[in-house]
């Protein structure tokens, strides 16, 4: 605890004698101190533990390096490069990637962005590869239009629209007519991820730059925005979906202030959403129980959610098509998965895949819900069907 506790030079070395001799579990808080650490001599003593020991310890000593004043050696770098091997696939190869700027190792990043697109792990690549400015590489890939692979990247790359490369390869998917129209949504979609990119599509829209294919996709980022002046400002330049009646909708804002009456929405709930959702145990087991939903969601967030589904996807609610050795497909929410069966669902009707007959799985960018529900309904009906639905609470909880 003495020498776990000091700060002087003198200290490392026996911390890293003790470390030698800890367990795995031990030897996370005697590495901890190195953090504390500030003379050049730190470096000398890790390089050391990374030649000495084996396992997590050299994976915890390279962690501990400063790696912007560090010459590898040839024994350390064969040790950092042994440590990727065994790390590959896992979040620890990029954090070393990473830190150690190996550069040569951009394609490995950008595979592991590809193939697990959706981890902390693969977004995490997406970073340090706009950070190194790889962005041809990323180019290269969206250039050859594959429907998967750009996906994937799209899904990447949203975590950092702030940046203004990352802007510019989302846009060049939405701008390109070539490009799959599902991809060229979730592209425009993934602009509501920042303020940055929120601005710089309101630019895009001011100069009538969005494709008008894309109108809708784009009308609901903007008022799926927490800004006020973005929701205003991306309204005068698309209307909102048209109703029962043909005309377009008021703002989301003008229909907030309407006020509904909460038995007509319960009648509107039960002919025209029932079928795939359920409300106090009555309806359709198939999409997210709505049973509390005025407790989850504003009256903004219900609006968005019905007027434009593909916004915000519920976790777990996801549709997936899967591509079936006999050359048949199936498509559906999944509900339960093994190493022996996968059991999708679409509405009422369960299916059951055996894994050893899908050749494929693709995720859907589309929301299983119809992005046209207001079409069902006049305008008093959506205020209507939405004062039902935020009408919808947690009971309150007795504290006696």
């Amino acid at each position: 605890d003495i020498i776990w506790r000091s700060r002087s030079r003198e200290a490392m070395p026996l911390m890293a004698e003790i470390i030698k001799s800890s367990d795995e579990k031990e030897m996370l808080r005697y590495y901890r101190a190195f953090d504390f650490q500030k003379d050049a001599s730190k470096q000398a003593v890790l390089s050391k533990l990374v030649i000495q020991t084996q396992g997590e310890k050299v994976l915890y000593a390279l962690k501990h390096m400063d790696a912007t004043n560090l010459t590898l050696t040839p024994s350390v770098l064969a040790a950092l490069n042994k440590t990727l091997d065994q790390y590959k696939d896992r979040l620890e190869f990029v954090e070393l990637v990473s830190r150690f700027k190996l550069e040569n190792r951009a394609s490995d990043l950008l595979s592991l962005s590809l193939h697990y697109p959706d981890s902390t792990m693969g977004k995490e690549a997406m970073k340090t590869l706009l950070d190194w400015n790889k962005t041809d590489m990323i180019e290269k890939i969206i250039a050859e239009k594959n429907k998967e692979n750009v996906q994937a990247l799209i899904t990447a790359i949203r975590p950092y629209m702030y940046d203004k490369k990352a802007m510019a390869l989302m846009e060049s998917v939405f701008m390109d007519a070539s490009q799959n129209s599902d991809n060229r949504k979730l592209a425009l979609q993934g602009f509501g991820s920042s303020t940055n990119s929120e601005d710089y599509l309101l630019l895009l829209a001011s100069e009538n730059k969005i494709p008008a294919e894309l109108n809708s996709t784009a009308g609901g980022v903007f008022q799926s925005a927490w800004r006020p002046n973005i929701r205003a400002e991306g309204a005068k330049y698309f209307a909102l979906p048209a109703s029962k009646d043909g005309g377009s909708l008021a703002s989301v804002s003008d229909l907030m202030d309407k006020k509904g009456i909460v038995e007509n929405g319960k009648t509107i709930f039960t002919n025209t959403c029932s079928n795939c959702h359920q409300i106090n145990g009555a309806g359709v087991k198939f999409g997210p129980d709505l049973s509390e939903i005025g407790s989850k969601l504003s009256k903004r967030a219900l609006y968005t959610s019905i007027l434009f589904p593909d916004q915000g996807i519920s976790f777990g609610y996801e549709g997936y098509i899967f591509k079936m050795k006999d050359g048949s497909q199936a498509f559906g929410m999944i509900v339960s998965e093994t190493e022996d069966k996968v059991d999708i669902l679409y509405t009422t009707t369960q299916q059951t895949l055996d894994p050893a007959n899908i050749v494929s799985r693709e995720k859907q960018v589309a929301s299983m819900m119809s992005s046209n529900l207001q079409t069902l309904m006049t305008e008093q009906e959506l205020v209507d069907l939405v004062e039902y639905l935020q009408s919808l609470k947690s009971p309150t909880i007795s504290m006696r």
